[in-house]
């Protein structure tokens, strides 16, 4: 009668876990890396022409919200924000990686670089704005569907002019 050797009888478990294991490793990498491709793919680019700056300092200030509970002022609450320092009458800002879908644009030229919207003592704005699609309020800022322009996986380009 032969016997075998327990150490031997353990070293293929071992050496079949090993192999299991690192196969699970490398599926799993794989699969993390399809999901960030495909996310990347999917992501769109929007090129903001904004013309009208009348003043040469300051930050230009870019808000894209997806909903209209938060438009135009809650920043915090926005899809993304980008700001750029003012370096001429027409600036462009670009904004890479933005998911497709609609989109509302709130502008503004923030002169004084203190980073807040500024307006007189009866509310009405001190620094030039404007939003997507040129629109203009009445006594107020414009509807969020009025201002919603649809970004796709590729490149768009709109122009923002300040008032």
């Amino acid at each position: 009668m032969t016997q075998q050797n327990p150490a031997a009888q353990t070293a293929k478990p071992a050496a079949t876990n090993r192999r299991f294991y690192s196969l699970m490793g490398f599926v799993a990498v794989s699969m993390l890396s399809a999901i960030a491709l495909s996310q990347s793919a999917s992501a769109g680019t929007l090129k903001i022409n904004i013309d009208g700056m009348e003043n040469i300092k300051g930050n230009v200030m870019v808000a894209i919200f997806d909903h209209a509970d938060f438009f135009p002022s809650k920043t915090e609450k926005a899809v993304t924000t980008a700001m750029s320092a003012v370096v001429s009458e027409t600036m462009t800002i670009t904004v890479a990686d933005l998911p497709p879908g609609k989109y509302g644009l709130s502008v503004y030229h923030d002169e004084n670089g203190n980073g807040e919207f500024d307006r007189n003592f009866m509310g009405v704005p001190s620094e030039l704005y404007g939003f997507s699609n040129n629109v203009r309020g009445f006594a107020g800022p414009p509807e969020f569907e009025e201002t919603l322009i649809t970004v796709t996986d590729d490149q768009k380009t709109i122009s923002i002019g300040l008032e």
